[in-house]
């Protein structure tokens, strides 16, 4: 197969299976698996547009609907688009991990149908974790501050730069035994490589575009907190492939929902923060 029939192949298999938009060409071959993986992190870009597109909508609708209502449709857009496919494997993935039995039974309980308490809680802390910094990035965008781009662009990578994540983890790490993906050859995307370089050129064509931008260091509070929180995704990413002995498609989903959470909880921190004291030091000075 030539590599463009795959990246077809892939493309449409991507968004049959990790989208609920409906897919015009259902198509599979499963030469083309690497590919489709290469390929998820465009739904999350979707999934980043559009919310990206909400917080920009708050200033006009903001007098009209409560903070908490804003949050939650925010936080109901990925489901739209996605389903909770990602969920599944987050809660999965900790009902093994906190079960603390030995390896062998954290992969059986891994891959049990049934739900435990150990699940419900985690799902519980983490959509509260989704909300709490949606409400925080909700409320910042009322305090004059100097600009809101910064916050786009951080809400746009976030989806996008988790699924990066997870998908590089698929494509490199050792797969347990189980896994869909332990026959798909280990070895580089170049297609990751090029995504995990997209935030770095939007960023800098933003600052070409418009250097006022990035005048004050607490403009930068958003990507602050969007690096912050890949950085501890990733480390729990690992964990919990320390824990089950290797990758699978439930770690990848897990690691697309605590990276996203914690992007989102510390770039609405960070960005709460940083405007509250460039309003504080424009009142001072």
């Amino acid at each position: 197969m030539k590599t463009s029939e795959k990246l077809k192949y892939g493309f449409f298999m991507a968004w049959g299976t990790f989208s609920n938009i409906p897919c015009p060409n259902k198509i599979w071959d499963n030469r083309a698996q690497k590919q489709m993986i290469s390929l998820v992190p465009i739904i999350g870009l979707i999934v980043g547009g559009l919310l990206a597109l909400e917080l920009w909508l708050i200033p006009a609708i903001g007098p009209f609907v409560p903070t908490w209502g804003l949050a939650f449709l925010m936080l109901i857009t990925p489901v739209f688009v996605c389903g909770l496919f990602h969920m599944d494997g987050f809660m999965d993935v900790m009902d093994a991990c906190l079960s603390r039995r030995p390896m062998e039974e954290k992969q059986r309980i891994l891959k049990d149908s049934h739900t435990g308490a150990f699940a419900m809680i985690a799902m519980v802390f983490v959509i509260l974790c989704f909300l709490v910094g949606l409400i925080m990035a909700i409320d910042s965008i009322d305090y004059g501050y100097t600009s809101n781009t910064t916050l786009y662009l951080a809400i746009l990578y976030i989806p996008f730069s988790s699924r990066v994540l997870a998908c590089h983890d698929v494509l490199r790490c050792p797969s347990i035994d189980q896994s869909q993906y332990k026959s798909m050859e280990k070895k580089k995307s170049y297609l990751i490589l090029l995504e995990i370089l997209l935030p770095l050129v939007l960023t800098v064509v933003e600052f070409v575009a418009d250097p006022d931008v990035f005048n004050t260091w607490t403009c930068l509070c958003p990507l602050y907190g969007w690096f912050l929180g890949l950085v501890l995704g990733a480390i729990v990413g690992r964990w919990a492939r320390k824990q089950l002995g290797g990758m699978n498609g439930d770690i990848a989903g897990f690691e697309i929902v605590i990276t996203e959470a914690l992007m989102v909880f510390f770039v609405g921190a960070f960005n709460y923060i940083g405007s509250g004291m460039y309003m504080v030091n424009n009142l001072w000075y």
